[in-house]
């Protein structure tokens, strides 16, 4: 189904953002208010930036799933802007 392929992508995320994210920082440069992130195209754009500044490897599908775990439970951008 849609929601179990949405959770997965999610779990996969996760998994992604917990191995590579958070050597680097915590999860606070989420929801700070000065945070530089405001769309959810500018969050694609830097999870694609951080993924190729360090070295990660990943794939678009990838980034994507970094995206959509971040975006669902930190900067909650709505897919319609």
């Amino acid at each position: 189904s849609l929601l179990a392929a949405e959770k997965s992508a999610g779990n996969a995320g996760k998994a992604l953002h917990e191995q590579r994210c958070t050597a680097c920082h915590k999860t606070d440069v989420y929801t700070n208010k000065k945070r530089k992130v405001k769309t959810l195209a500018a969050l694609k754009v830097r999870v694609a930036g951080c993924a190729k500044a360090n070295k990660t490897g990943w794939k678009a599908k990838q980034v994507d799933s970094v995206m959509e775990y971040l975006n669902s439970n930190f900067y909650k951008f709505s897919i319609f802007d």
